[in-house]
């Protein structure tokens, strides 16, 4: 009756009185929606490491995803358990041929560290995190007794808002009842298995910590040792704490001008705990410092450039089980040191089909008790059977790790900017690596056969689905990020627009001009852009982080409306209108297809209390919002789109897919198959009526959207 009612007056009344009809309708008719059913959201991965566009001899970021910790479940290591940075858990017992994965928790987060029981290796404990950008919590603790299959919490849990991700959970070799975790700023210690939890250490507000690691003595468990921003032992079971920085030995050269090591990264001997060895760097030099007696004193063994230098994101070393010659060190890449970290040899390379290919950043890394090196790394799991002059990836199928930033879909196809991975071609049911493309992906387009990716947060490249050649196209501009407005021109769609402080248009290969530059943009880049498809000439975008910037007219500076004036745009900020946003980043901007003064923005940040603060509506340009958050949970909504005018709204957010129809009073999550999932990025792909979601750290779904649309 609605579709005929606007047919009619749309002959009847013309254009005008349909617009009024359409404000009407969606604004009489919301009631609460009645539950979803049960959706089949269908995978289509990555499942393994896709094919490569290069044959040999290249370097590559060919991989299926970051993998923040791996450990083998038996001494057969046959199984084996790896945990992802944001996309949970997976399970290989096959020695990494195959995967499943196994972290059907309620709510999404990353694995940042697994302890396995010492005497059954089905029983699991796990570090959550989910550390994305200024991303940062957990959920504490939790605990599987059946190898994963199922999840309970520990007596150490946090809900998101805490802002406490859990980095370190270790269990004691002596005692199995004990056990000790760390959160990036405080330790916590439990006597009975988990039950129960103490903090033994409270960060001072001043004190600079930042902990990754964290070990107990394996012969005295009241010595425990971690580390991250600083260095520090307990020889009493976690009563009092002494950092060790202070007597290291590049204090030595400390002007007190440079920035102070962003991490150290220890091993302890595993034939004698006592000794320890310290990585760390500073000047964009290398030091490794001994101890052997538990930190009371410290000598230098290493002062060089010998391997890339060790930083917040890379610092691992490890020593090898039973020949203390042996040391490796995991910073962008490996080294080995066969003289106890007197010198080091370089054993990893990401040159594809190389004996010694591993993808670069080294994130975990151990020797298993039969002396082979476990690695997880922003490509996936590896392997050294022969004291690391080869590597065997274990990227079975399965691991669906594929952290992605955005994508593009045309006709079924699809084209993906990953962390680390490059881009990807997704084509005939089949993955496909842009390999020649070294680093992180990005934004894309598609344009018939046509593909258009960034790279690097920098860089744009021009290529298409056969994937063999990738032209580079100069740009103005360095956002030097992975996330932001890249679109077709709205008036001419063999024109780009892209944008870092400014909107900038690609008039030809090297001609770009700046659409913006009448806008002050300060510090502040632009992160959200909307063309109507019902008006070319308006144009929403709005910038990044909250704003308190005001003037007469109150706040300012972060959510513009445009109008096309001839060759160029007038920019009205409409910033003052939308008071929430001084405490709130937006993520996304949409308007209606068919009314452009119907507008909706998603929105970053927590929520204090039970009122949210997800997405907001404007029915008039911007000139007044409404809140349109009902129904969402205390998490960051990423991204909105509409299908079918607005009659259908899907918003991607931290904790997957929710749905809204324009008539409807609530938010409902449209659950299925796919896991509790970062969706940063949804598309809807008319060819096929099909929905399209892109998670960070779990590949991409799809789900059948026509029953929707009848």
């Amino acid at each position: 009756m609605y579709f005929m009612l606007k047919l009619l007056l749309l002959i009847v009344l013309g254009r005008k009185y349909l617009i009024l009809v359409n404000l009407l309708c969606v604004c009489s008719f919301a009631f609460p929606q009645q539950k979803l059913p049960h959706y089949k959201w269908v995978s289509l991965g990555p499942f393994e490491t896709p094919i490569s566009a290069v044959d040999s001899g290249v370097w590559t970021a060919n991989g299926i995803g970051w993998i923040e910790h791996v450990v083998p479940g038996n001494k057969k290591e046959k199984r084996l358990y790896a945990g992802s940075n944001v996309g949970g858990m997976f399970v290989s017992k096959n020695a990494g041929k195959t995967w499943k994965f196994r972290f059907d928790v309620d709510k999404v987060c990353g694995v940042w560290d697994i302890a396995v029981d010492l005497k059954n290796k089905k029983r699991l404990w796990v570090a959550t995190a989910t550390n994305t950008w200024d991303n940062k919590w957990g959920h504490g603790i939790l605990y599987s007794k059946n190898g994963g299959k199922k999840w309970r919490a520990t007596g150490l849990t946090f809900n998101p808002t805490d802002k406490t991700p859990m980095y370190c959970i270790e269990q004691s070799s002596v005692n199995s009842e004990l056990f000790y975790a760390c959160s990036a700023t405080d330790i916590y210690k439990s006597a009975d298995k988990t039950k129960a939890w103490k903090k033994v250490y409270d960060r001072d507000a001043k004190a600079r910590v930042n902990f990754r690691h964290l070990n107990i003595h394996n012969m005295e468990p009241n010595k425990v040792i971690v580390s991250g921003a600083s260095l520090m032992t307990s020889m009493d079971g976690g009563q009092s704490w002494k950092a060790h920085q202070g007597k290291f030995t590049f204090q030595k050269y400390n002007n007190k001008k440079d920035s102070l090591p962003s991490r150290y990264a220890y091993a302890l001997n595993p034939q004698n705990n006592n000794q320890i060895m310290v990585v760390y760097s500073y000047k964009r030099v290398n030091y490794i410092d001994r101890s052997d007696d538990f930190g009371l004193t410290w000598y230098n063994v290493l002062r060089n450039r010998d391997f890339d230098r060790v930083d917040i994101n890379h610092a691992e070393i490890v020593w090898h089980p039973t020949d203390s010659n042996q040391v490796v060190v995991g910073s962008v890449r490996l080294y080995k040191s066969t003289d106890q970290g007197e010198s080091f040899d370089l054993v990893s390379e990401p040159v594809w089909k190389s004996p010694q290919f591993m993808h670069d950043d080294i994130r975990s890394l151990m020797y298993t008790s039969n002396g082979h090196l476990l690695v997880g790394n922003d490509g996936g799991v590896s392997v050294s059977k022969d004291a690391a002059q080869t590597w065997i990836g274990l990227n079975g199928y399965g691991l669906q790790a594929t952290q992605f930033y955005d994508i593009a879909v045309d006709n079924g196809r699809v084209v993906g900017g990953c962390q680390d991975l490059s881009s990807m071609i997704y084509k005939n049911n089949v993955w496909h690596n842009t390999s020649t493309i070294y680093g992180d992906g990005g934004m894309n387009l598609i344009q018939g056969e046509d593909v258009y990716v960034m790279q690097n947060g920098m860089r744009l490249r021009k290529g298409n689905f056969s994937n063999k050649s990738w032209e580079v196209i100069y740009t103005p501009y360095r956002p030097n990020r992975f996330k932001y407005p890249f679109v077709f021109s709205p008036r001419n769609t063999d024109k780009i627009w892209a944008a870092d402080h400014d909107i900038w248009e690609l008039q030809a290969r090297k001609n770009w001009i700046n659409l913006t530059k009448e806008v002050p943009h300060g510090f502040t880049k632009i992160v959200a852009l909307d063309v109507s498809d019902n008006d070319s000439n308006i144009v929403y975008f709005a910038k990044d982080q909250p704003t308190w910037n005001s003037s007469e007219n109150g706040l300012v500076g972060k959510l513009y409306k445009g109008k096309r004036m001839g060759d160029g745009y007038e920019w009205n900020d409409i910033t003052n209108a939308l008071p929430i946003l001084a405490w709130r980043e937006i993520t996304s901007v949409v308007s209606n297809p068919t009314y452009s003064d119907e507008v909706y923005v998603t929105l970053y940040g927590f929520d204090d209390g039970n009122q949210r603060h997800r997405v907001y509506r404007s029915v008039d340009g911007g000139q007044t919002w409404t809140n349109y958050s009902e129904g969402l949970p205390n998490l960051n909504a990423l991204k909105m789109i509409l299908v079918g005018e607005s009659k259908h709204q899907l918003l991607a957010t931290d904790e997957g897919v929710y749905y809204r129809s324009a008539y409807a009073g609530d938010w409902l999550k449209l659950d299925g198959d796919m896991p509790n999932a970062h969706v940063i990025d949804i598309e809807f792909d008319a060819y096929d009526n099909s929905v399209y979601a892109a998670t960070f750290g779990n590949g991409v779904w799809k789900l059948d959207f026509s029953s929707f649309l009848e």
